[in-house]
């Protein structure tokens, strides 16, 4: 699913190009997969972070890049529909959309799933699915919604460049200037952010866990309040399976396209590691003392003994702290 989003952005970004400026160029992205949303139920979308230009070879050979206009809201609705087609085939392949008319019976199903994709089907639900509290939805803490902020929040939504379509949302009202690094760290952040914030976590005079929402819901709702062992459940289920990697590199960020050598920047060489006692300038023993000299080149044997038994009593430590470590 994430391989057909990459392909089909990138695709629409070289057709632009062609469009445009009649460049068969490449283009770049590279994508954040988020399995959450403010209240810490399973929410799975990408945040993509797409080059706004193609890169491309001129009559000479020689390699550059060229800005793109902005996209329309056209676009990004044609868009969706072209994402909402290929994702539903793949599926409908995979076997993962059931049909409604050949639905198989709930209980059979759920005793087929695994503790983990138990938590996964609550956590999407909003409900407990394991421990006592099996089936009752999450409690949540409520006040009473601004209506003027609905209002401005709804046409400032209105305002950006995003469309919906079958359930399927398209944003792209976000660009960072090519000079702004604040601005593109910043974005980088959110999209590489974790799904619990510490902060936002405290605990009620009863002993249950209040998580506060990052904005207030429609229905005016403000916390999601849990049970430990419901917290942990939820927790549990945004856990990604092995092997799944939550960032990846596409186009001409790719690790194994061609074109990847010309456009990263190679990293800055790390100084090289001096010793400390090079650094160190060295001490002349002063004049005419040949005894003080002689202090001076070196420790005693009183000093060599304790230095020895330091080291042996260190190092039997050593293996301790690098498992811990590893661990």
């Amino acid at each position: 699913m994430r391989r057909i989003f990459a392909r089909t952005v990138l695709a629409f970004v070289r057709a632009q190009g062609k469009r445009q400026w009649r460049l068969d160029g490449r283009s770049g992205a590279v994508c954040f997969v988020q399995r959450f949303d403010s209240g810490l139920r399973v929410n799975v979308h990408f945040h993509m972070l797409v080059l706004d230009g193609v890169y491309a070879r001129d009559a000479s050979g020689e390699l550059s890049f060229t800005e793109l206009r902005s996209p329309t809201l056209a676009d990004l609705e044609r868009l969706a529909r072209q994402l909402h087609r290929r994702i539903l085939g793949l599926l409908r392949q995979r076997g993962a959309l059931p049909e409604l008319d050949a639905a198989a019976d709930d209980g059979a199903m759920l005793g087929e799933l695994s503790a983990h994709e138990l938590c996964v089907a609550g956590s999407v639900q909003g409900v407990q699915a394991l421990g006592p509290g099996k089936g009752r939805p999450t409690p949540r803490l409520f006040s009473e919604p601004e209506v003027a902020a609905t209002e401005r929040k709804q046409s400032k939504r209105a305002r950006k460049l995003a469309c919906r379509y079958e359930g399927f949302s398209l944003h792209a009202g976000t660009r960072v200037a090519e000079s702004s690094r604040f601005g593109l760290e910043k974005l980088c952040r959110y999209a590489a952010r974790p799904p619990l914030a510490n902060e936002r976590l405290s605990r009620l005079p009863d002993g249950r866990l209040s998580y506060s929402l990052k904005r207030q819901w429609s229905d005016g709702s403000t916390h999601v309040v849990f049970e430990p062992g419901a917290l942990l459940e939820r927790l549990a289920a945004l856990v990604p399976r092995p092997r799944f990697p939550l960032v990846t590199y596409h186009g001409v960020l790719a690790p194994s396209a061609s074109l990847r050598p010309h456009i990263v920047p190679e990293p800055p060489e790390p100084p090289e590691a001096r010793c400390a006692h090079d650094a160190a300038p060295a001490v002349e023993p002063p004049t005419g003392s040949a005894t003080k000299a002689a202090t001076v080149s070196g420790p005693s044997r009183r000093m060599r003994s304790s230095r020895a038994s330091a080291q042996a009593s260190v190092q039997p430590s050593r293996p301790r702290q690098s498992a811990q470590r590893s661990g």
